[in-house]
């Protein structure tokens, strides 16, 4: 992990926790799950990017899309059936 990925990541929580926030006063009936959707998919997506650009020669960044793919199935399921 490098600076840049470092500094993206905690981007990412200080923006999830500021419209987490904005949501749950602004719309107390929006469901707060698609924001967490929307958190996960944008966190491990900028995780397989770095390691896809400064990890190549590894390859880890294919275990990683594999896993990003597996969480976004799963979690459209989750919400295509309402699933608590």
């Amino acid at each position: 992990m490098n600076k840049k990925h470092l500094h993206a990541e905690i981007g990412l929580i200080i923006l999830f926790i500021i419209f987490s926030f904005i949501f749950a006063v602004n719309y107390p009936y929006f469901k707060h799950f698609y924001i967490l959707i929307t958190f996960f998919i944008l966190l491990f997506g900028v995780r397989v990017y770095f390691e896809w650009k400064y990890e190549r020669e590894t390859k880890r960044y294919l275990i990683s899309l594999n896993g990003v793919v597996w969480l976004n199935l799963l979690l459209m399921l989750f919400a295509l059936f309402d699933l608590k």
